[in-house]
């Protein structure tokens, strides 16, 4: 008996750290959305036009220690709407739930205007990758439209 007790005391831990934490977990991509990380579209000096700044939007700042990191992502949507877009990865405040919106349309020229500036000194080839993601995904998804 002993044994047994012993034994479920040591997995116990294994078996709670399998279970998912993030509060994201139930928000999915769908044929008409695309979820990302902030971070996805560069640091906050270069996305925070697009974005916004890089902490929780409901506070006026972000923390006064730099090594503060927020969970937000991004919404690319296209061929839907934006408030069903707001209905479906609502903002929560409670649950520390920051989605940002941008359309299809918004990424591409966004991630355009960065890669033209090759010689701007840092690395594109992460927004070369994620402009190929986010036109792969919804190409795909405009091709099951076809008869």
């Amino acid at each position: 008996m002993r044994q047994i007790l012993l034994i479920l005391i040591y997995l116990l831990p294994f078996t709670s750290s399998c279970q998912s934490k993030n509060q994201y977990d139930s928000f999915k991509t769908t044929p008409k959305t695309l979820v990302l990380n902030y971070e996805s579209f560069g640091p906050q000096v270069m996305a925070h036009e697009l974005l916004g700044f890089q902490w929780w939007q409901w506070n006026a700042h972000g923390d006064s220690d730099p090594k503060t990191t927020y969970d937000i992502r991004v919404v690319v949507y296209k061929d839907i709407s934006l408030d069903t877009v707001k209905d479906n990865y609502p903002v929560d405040e409670d649950k520390k739930l920051d989605f940002r919106y941008i359309s299809y349309h918004q990424s591409i020229l966004y991630l355009d205007s960065i890669i033209k500036e090759q010689n701007a000194g840092f690395n594109i080839k992460p927004f070369i990758k994620l402009r190929k993601q986010i036109i792969s995904h919804f190409r795909n998804q405009d091709d099951t439209k076809k008869p």
